[in-house]
């Protein structure tokens, strides 16, 4: 099928085989940098180059919308992410204290 829904309710769509280009030209990258001069961006943003073809042979099911941290939780039994009140970094737990993010993506995966 097209669409797919798997046990937890989660959507997918097909991707059919095709060609296309992954990655971030140096251009791209550089001015990622000069936007986002921060240093975390320094170093992250080379790491989206080089562009390169990309040929995808057999068809996949992509996710239709971001993993929720509730379905990341229960198919994997825990949840990674920074940005709830389990997270490992403090001034991120912080950020969300008193908020339910079982709908929020789950990130740090």
């Amino acid at each position: 099928p097209v669409q797919w829904t798997n046990s937890i309710g989660m959507t997918f769509q097909l991707i059919p085989p095709a060609e296309f280009t992954m990655g971030s030209s140096p251009e791209q990258v550089a001015a990622t940098v000069n936007v986002y001069g921060d240093a975390s961006w320094k170093n992250w943003a080379p790491s989206e180059g080089p562009q390169h073809r990309v040929v995808l042979t057999r068809p996949f099911y992509l996710g239709t919308h971001e993993v929720r941290q509730r379905d990341y939780e229960s198919v994997m039994g825990n949840n990674p992410s920074g940005f709830a009140k389990t997270g490992k970094n403090p001034t991120r737990v912080d950020l969300v204290k008193g908020l339910d993010t079982s709908d929020h993506p789950v990130e740090t995966v």
